[in-house]
C-alpha cells in the first residue's frame, strides 16, 4: 500500500525523465541491432560452415554432394492477354470470324480450318512438283515478292535425304499467272515443252534404229556367213575334215570312200602327217 502511495505522489517532471531514460535504452538498442544484423558468432573469430558431404561412387572416385540452390528462380507464368476485336480474322470462304486455322500459321492465308479443302486448292505440293507442273523456277518460288512460304517434312520415300519442301497449291497457281500473265499462255509453254519432249524422244529412237549408238567402226563391220557343217572322211589311216559340199560332190560321182579326191586343200598340218606317215 505505501509502494502505491509513493508511486501516486511521483510528481510529473519525475515521470517524465523516466520515460525519457526508457526511450533512449529503446533507440540504443536499436542502433545495436542495426550496426550488427547477422547473429554473434563464436569466440575465436570467422563463422563457420559445415564441411561439404562426398558421396562415394565405388568406382575410383569421390563426388560432392551438390549443394541446394539459396534462392530459386520460380517459375513466370504469363496470363493471356485479353481477346479484343481487332484480334479476330475473317474466313475468305466462309465469311465467319475466326482466331487461328493451320492456313493462317503455315500459309498466311485467312482461311478457317472448317473451310480448308485439304485435297483440293488447299493441297500441299512439293518444290519439284510446282516447278514441273507450273513451269516455275527457284527465283520465282523463293526471291520474287513476295516469297512463298512453306513447310519442312521428312521425305517418306527417301529416309536419309533432307527435308522436302510442301508450298500451297493455291499460292503456286497464282504465282504461275503472276509469272506466264494467263492460263492460255501457260498452257502454250506447257505445249511446247511437250512437243519438245516428243520430238527427243523420236530423235532418240531413230538414232537407235539407225545403230548410230552403236562403238565407232561396228556400222561398217562386214558380217561373214558361217560355214556349212563339215564330215570326216577316212583317206587311208588319215583322218581330216572337209567341207560337206565337196564330200557331197565326190560321192555323187561314185567313187569309194577311200579313193575320195580331196578337191579343196588340206587342213593346216595335213600335209606334215602326210609327209610323216
Amino acid at each position: 500500500m505505501a509502494s502505491e502511495g509513493d508511486g501516486e505522489a511521483l510528481p510529473a517532471a519525475v515521470r517524465a525523465a523516466i520515460e525519457r531514460n526508457r526511450q533512449g535504452a529503446l533507440l540504443l538498442r536499436r542502433a545495436r541491432l542495426a550496426s550488427r544484423p547477422y547473429p554473434a558468432t563464436p569466440k575465436g573469430g570467422l563463422p563457420t560452415t559445415a564441411p561439404a558431404k562426398v558421396v562415394d561412387t565405388g568406382g575410383g572416385f569421390i563426388l560432392e554432394e551438390e549443394k541446394e540452390e539459396e534462392h530459386r528462380i520460380g517459375k513466370v507464368v504469363h496470363q493471356p492477354g485479353p481477346v479484343l476485336e481487332c484480334d479476330y480474322i475473317l474466313c475468305e470462304e466462309c465469311g465467319k470470324e475466326f482466331m487461328d486455322s493451320y492456313l493462317v500459321n503455315n500459309f498466311d492465308l485467312a482461311t478457317c480450318d472448317n473451310c480448308r479443302d485439304a485435297d483440293g486448292k488447299h493441297k500441299l505440293i512439293t518444290k519439284t512438283d510446282a516447278k514441273q507442273q507450273y513451269l516455275l523456277k527457284d527465283c520465282d518460288l523463293e526471291k520474287r515478292e513476295p516469297v512463298l512460304r512453306f513447310i519442312l517434312k521428312k521425305n517418306p520415300h527417301h529416309a536419309h535425304s533432307g527435308d522436302m519442301k510442301l508450298y500451297l497449291k493455291l499460292q503456286v497457281t497464282k504465282r504461275a499467272l503472276e509469272v506466264w500473265g494467263s492460263e492460255e499462255a501457260l498452257e502454250e509453254a506447257r505445249e511446247g515443252r511437250r512437243e519438245k519432249r516428243e520430238k527427243m524422244k523420236q530423235k532418240k529412237f531413230d538414232k537407235k534404229v539407225k545403230g548410230e549408238h552403236l562403238p565407232r567402226g561396228s556400222r561398217s563391220r562386214v558380217q561373214i556367213p558361217a560355214p556349212p557343217p563339215v564330215s570326216r572322211v577316212t583317206v587311208g589311216r588319215v583322218t581330216s575334215l572337209l567341207w560337206a559340199s565337196a564330200t557331197a560332190s565326190v560321192q555323187k560321182a561314185g567313187n569309194p570312200p577311200w579313193a575320195i579326191l580331196i578337191a579343196v586343200s588340206p587342213p593346216r598340218g595335213l600335209e606334215q602327217c602326210l609327209a610323216h606317215r
